[in-house]
């Protein structure tokens, strides 16, 4: 079924939803926290708890029928720790409560190196995850727990059943060691699993990289705890670095073992990465006495989940061990791709390179020999890149051929500018800066394609279309007839 999402800036949509909690009563500052929470929750893909969610559920189950109450005051029951809060929220917006349940216990944190409140009778506070993440981020481990549901479950310690769907949420301040904070959550859980059958419905592949350190027992036996420790933490730096898109995921699985999850990445491209990921801590030269280079590598298995392979999880991480396993009893230091990845590639190689070529016709002359010379030589360099794009060459290949494309172009342009000037092209200027943002563009599309921030399919769209069909082929003809005249 074809969904329709709105793209808007989060002010707008803050406005928005604060408005809509505001109409029922809530206070400003409440609808402004329920408002905040379901902007967290849509950045991260969190659709249960998105605005619209929110209000639904607050009209289904909150104040449309009077299981929450706008502008209820949170009660402080007494408590025996002081580093412990109690508190009955009285019905009160669960987001609202939430944001301020979490500011006291880090408050009680600061103070008492640990903080608990512990909260009775609220309406449902969404995303616990989102809580956990955003003290994490402060720097905090972090911890929620909702145990009730529909049914009326009453939380452990509570007397009045509080409406919610999340069981348990942690967050870690991991951001200096990683990057962001790590967060686990039931519902960051089923959003992923969601990500998977999505891919899937899409037709989009899922690439999974199994890295394993070689000889690593061997290295802890000779050098030790701590050494071993720094050699894993510069394969993890490494890793992390070629994880460059923002949905590629790198973490550990184990002992010396990795994992890189690249959603949307096929085979040929993967197996590009893993060869650059092998050869990235082959440069490291850490040294390793009893490896047979004499230095620290790792062996990858790659797998690849399409709509005719692997079709669950499981089994993509089983061939990907598989793969890991014929790497290492192969001679180590080496990537293996599982069979059926293996298989569909081989496939996908005989066809691809022949499925888009553009076609230079008589029709597309000019009549000015320099430049139709020069159109022609332009549509076969994108016709290779094309090639290269459709059979995934490696990155730093198709983006050294763009580089030459754009190279050509520039000069193709300068050339083109003089001869439509001096036929006296009352457009020219115009059309030059059409040139500079052509060029531009180009630029600025392989600079994030070499630092895989791009889909192979974006210099695809600029090349057929932007650049030929529309430029080449359209907007040129504009001055045709003031060449003939």
């Amino acid at each position: 079924m074809p969904e329709t999402f709105h793209v808007v800036p989060e002010s707008q949509h803050n406005a928005l939803i604060a408005a809509a909690y505001q109409h029922r009563g809530f206070h400003a500052d409440e609808a402004s926290e329920g408002a905040r929470f379901c902007a967290e929750a849509s950045r991260h893909g969190i659709r249960t708890h998105n605005g619209i969610k929110a209000l639904h559920l607050d009209h289904l189950f909150g104040s449309g029928s009077k299981g929450c109450v706008p502008g209820a005051q949170i009660e402080e029951i007494p408590s025996r720790f002081e580093a412990v809060k109690i508190w009955n929220a009285h019905k009160k917006l669960g987001q609202a409560t939430a944001y301020r349940a979490m500011d006291e216990a880090i408050r009680l944190a600061d103070s008492y190196g640990v903080g608990t409140v512990s909260v009775d009778n609220a309406f449902h506070y969404l995303w616990g995850g989102g809580y956990v993440m955003d003290a994490a981020r402060r720097g905090y481990i972090a911890y929620t727990n909702c145990t009730a549901a529909l049914a009326e479950v009453v939380p452990f310690g509570g007397k009045f059943p509080t409406l919610g769907t999340n069981p348990h949420s942690w967050g870690f301040p991991t951001t200096d060691a990683v990057g962001y904070p790590i967060v686990i959550d039931w519902a960051t859980s089923v959003v992923a699993m969601g990500r998977v059958q999505q891919l899937k419905r899409e037709g989009k592949p899922l690439s999974l990289i199994m890295i394993d350190v070689d000889d690593f027992k061997k290295y802890n036996d000779l050098h030790g705890h701590q050494a071993d420790d720094q050699c894993l933490i510069a394969v993890a730096k490494t890793l992390q670095a070629s994880a460059k898109r923002a949905s590629d995921l790198a973490a550990r699985y184990g002992g010396e073992e990795f994992l890189l999850v690249l959603p949307g990445m096929d085979a040929t491209a993967a197996q590009g990465l893993a060869e650059e990921l092998r050869r990235s801590v082959e440069a490291l030269k850490i040294p390793h006495e009893q490896s047979r280079g004499g230095s620290v590598t790792i062996s990858i298995g790659l797998a690849v989940m399409t709509n005719d392979s692997h079709m669950d999880v499981a089994g993509l991480l089983r061939a990907a061990d598989e793969a890991l396993y014929h790497a290492k009893h192969g001679g180590r230091n080496q990537v293996r791709l599982a069979a059926q990845t293996r298989r569909a590639a081989r496939i996908a190689d005989g066809v691809a390179a022949n499925l888009v070529q553009l076609v230079w016709h008589p029709a597309y002359e000019s009549g000015q020999a320099e430049l139709d010379a020069q159109h022609r030589a332009l549509f076969g360099h994108v016709n290779d890149i094309l090639a290269a794009l459709l059979l995934e060459r490696p990155i730093d290949e198709v983006a050294a051929l763009i580089d030459t494309l754009i190279g050509d172009v520039a000069e193709h342009f300068e050339d083109e500018e003089k001869i439509i000037l001096a036929a006296g092209f009352p457009g020219a200027a115009a059309h030059a800066a059409m040139h500079r943002e052509l060029i531009a563009h180009a630029g600025y599309l392989v600079s994030r394609f070499k630092t895989r921030d791009l889909d192979r399919g974006e210099p695809f769209q600029f090349l057929a279309h932007d650049l030929v069909a529309r430029h080449i082929l359209g907007e040129d003809r504009e001055f045709f007839p003031h060449l003939s005249a």
